[in-house]
């Protein structure tokens, strides 16, 4: 058994480090599962466990198969958590309008002209500076135009992130936790420009510049996805165009990511090198593949900061520093071995990003084109012989359609894990789009770049922006296709791991045991259908209570709305018709035939009912009966329940998510309302 072990551990070891990203993955997914914030000693006590390890596994080959992954687990752990430790506190906002004032970090254009301004160094009603950044949108007819590094000052009302619609949801208090964001909200008052402010960015306000130049020279949706092209200005797109791109399966191009970055380095780096050596001289003394290399590197970093240096660029531009390193140095690049390199330097400087959707199906993409190429090689290679223009046509098209296919199949599920739909015609769409995207509007891209200094960029303009319409006539088109979009049902995060995991082992394993993957990608496909969906919610803030009938769904709602908690709902009960709740008379809606009460206004309260969902303080009114009131809410946010014959199962957002750094400051003194069940 010894030997045996021996010959495995040898025989893997030259695989270990594509594996280690995952091991990382495992760590950090452990941190952010605990319900209560570990001590921080125990994030030294885990690297400290780590470097142990990996100094035992490096003398003892045999024992590596075990200490490397537990190395790479508390090094994932320990990085999440100083992360996590290191991000400023949540703050209360105040609930009233205040008099803000701060300095201008960024400028979102918005559409129909708005602005939305990220501020820093904020000061509410002449407090002590906040650490985290607050997003106001302005009035729409505000004549004032600030830029970056001004220091500005208005009145205006504020909120806090919001929490998940339902225990389990998508959480964006996690998310403005990770973005140092405090909260966001609206202009009431114009603006004043107060002048220069500390703290500006020439990057930042270099990417205001190039979005406005966009937008100016191609008015409409063509100029706002140039922008978004250009300098990663993306708030400015009509949710109409959003949705379409969604829809058509085309919304990658819109996330720039490895598309967008290869694409750029590789204009910068033919045209480099085609002008060195159109120089007989330099074509024969110089090193021009490298120094052409080198610009497309240093064209890409550029790039790189111009569109915000988001989690697939950071992905795509330290793979593409692989390759160029690997060209300079006359040596074959390793490809799974840069995504994994790629990989482990995203995760330990921001292990956050492994909970994105971002994160998720950029890798999941790369390592399925990787993958997926090699397998399909030797039936891919008679393509290789094809002649003349049919066969260059032929060849490319072959091509494209196995890369869309690759990519696109291996996104589909986290896609649809985190916004609750599938494309079904996401293949048809980038056959036209991607090539368009890649001939004409990237390079464009660039060159409008390279002349906007010159004042010289409207022809680039103009080219591009006849086909980003054609990107966007696809998209509107293939959008407007029967079923082109299927609703998809919440998935737990066990299912999406369960597809990480899959996915991981077809694209690791070498030879056909990689085909045990299937099995947890199975399943994990599958539980979105076999998980138990609730049978009621109830808003956090009591201005919405959902039923699920056999039949129907039957909703009860305040005339102010939940209108937000209402469309994620429509994710947990998807084909299934709404209707207002029946049977609701002086403030009472009675449900299960008098056996459950909705309670909608102060009122007497019928305590026979076996279960009382309340959007009032009931105080204490029906001790007996199990109930979830006003105060309840307060306390623990949104609730879902299932109720079987007589037995109720009532889970709380606040069970959900615990006592972390995330959740609000004003729940954390609340009682963690675990579980509570109610039998007959």
């Amino acid at each position: 058994m010894a030997d045996w072990f021996a010959r495995a551990a040898t025989a893997q070891h030259g695989r270990l480090f594509l594996w280690a990203p995952i091991w990382l993955g495992v760590g950090i997914v452990a941190y952010f599962a605990q319900t209560r914030e570990p001590a921080l000693w125990i994030a030294g006590l885990l690297a400290t466990a780590g470097v142990l390890s990996l100094a035992v596994g490096t003398r003892f080959p045999v024992a590596r198969l075990a200490l490397v992954p537990l190395a790479c687990a508390a090094f994932g752990f320990a990085a999440a958590q100083v992360e996590t430790a290191g991000k400023p506190p949540l703050i209360d906002l105040p609930r009233r309008s205040v008099l803000i004032e701060g300095d201008v970090r960024a400028v979102d254009l918005l559409p129909g002209g708005g602005r939305r301004l990220s501020l820093g160094a904020v000061q509410i009603a002449g407090g002590a500076p906040i650490k985290r950044l607050a997003r106001i949108t302005m009035e729409p007819d505000d004549p004032v135009t600030p830029d970056v590094g001004d220091h500005v000052r208005t009145r205006a009302l504020l909120a806090n992130p919001e929490p998940p619609s339902w225990p389990g949801a998508r959480d964006p208090q996690f998310e403005a936790y990770f973005a140092n964001l405090a909260g966001s909200g609206r202009a009431l008052a114009l603006v004043e420009d107060l002048g220069g402010g500390k703290g500006a960015g020439f990057i930042a306000g270099l990417r205001q510049t190039i979005a406005a130049r966009a937008v100016a020279a191609l008015p409409g949706s063509e100029g706002e996805i140039a922008a978004t092209l250009m300098a990663g200005a993306t708030a400015a797109i009509p949710q109409s165009d959003r949705a379409a791109f969604a829809a058509s399966g085309l919304a990658h191009i819109l996330a720039v990511a490895g598309l967008h970055m290869a694409i750029v380095m590789g204009v910068v780096f033919g045209a480099v090198r085609l002008g060195l050596v159109l120089v007989p001289r330099w074509g024969l003394t110089l090193p021009c593949k490298e120094i052409a290399a080198g610009a497309g590197l240093l064209a890409g970093f550029v790039y790189l900061l111009l569109t915000g240096d988001h989690v697939p660029t950071e992905r795509s531009f330290a793979m593409a520093s692989l390759v160029v390193l690997g060209i300079i140095a006359g040596r074959q690049v390793l490809t799974l071995r840069g995504l994994a390199l790629a990989a482990m330097i995203i995760l330990i400087v921001a292990p956050d990003a492994l909970v994105g959707v971002s994160f998720q199906m950029s890798f999941a993409a790369v390592l399925a084109l990787i993958v997926g190429y090699r397998t399909m090689e030797r039936w891919l290679t008679p393509l290789q012989g094809l002649a003349g223009a049919w066969g260059w046509t032929a060849r490319h098209f072959a091509m494209l359609c196995v890369t869309s296919f690759l990519a696109g199949t291996a996104t589909l599920p986290f896609a649809a894990a985190s916004f609750g739909q599938i494309q079904i015609y996401y293949v048809l769409a980038n056959l036209v789009a991607v090539p368009i995207t890649v001939v004409v509007v990237m390079p464009m891209v660039v060159l409008a770049l390279i002349l906007m200094p010159i004042g010289a960029s409207y022809p680039a303009f103009w080219v591009m922006g006849k086909g980003i319409w054609v990107i966007l006539w696809v998209a509107r088109l293939v959008a407007s296709l029967p079923a082109a979009v299927v609703p998809w049902p919440p998935t737990p995060v066990w299912g999406v791991l369960a597809v990480a995991a899959g996915i991981t082992l077809l694209g690791l394993i070498v030879g056909r045991p990689r085909l045990i993957g299937l099995v947890p990608l199975a399943v994990g496909l599958a539980a979105p259908f076999i998980v138990a969906r609730p049978d009621f919610l109830i808003a956090r803030d009591g201005r919405a209570v959902a039923w699920r009938d056999p039949g129907a769904v039957e909703l009860w709602q305040s005339k102010s709305g939940a209108k937000l908690e209402l469309e994620d709902w429509q994710r947990v009960w998807p084909r299934t018709a709404w209707q207002a709740m029946p049977a609701c008379t002086a403030g009472i809606c009675r449900l299960m035939s008098n056996q459950v009460t909705v309670v909608s206004r102060a009122a007497s309260v019928d305590c026979t009912a076996k279960l009382i969902l309340s959007v009032v303080p009931l105080r204490n009114a029906c001790p007996l009966v199990l109930s979830v009131d006003r105060l309840d809410l307060w306390q623990n946010g949104a609730y879902e329940g299932w109720w079987r014959g007589g037995k109720v199962l009532l889970i709380s957002d606040r069970s959900a998510r615990g006592v972390r750094p995330w959740v609000p400051l004003a729940t954390q003194t609340a009682l963690v309302a675990e579980p509570r069940a109610l039998s007959e």
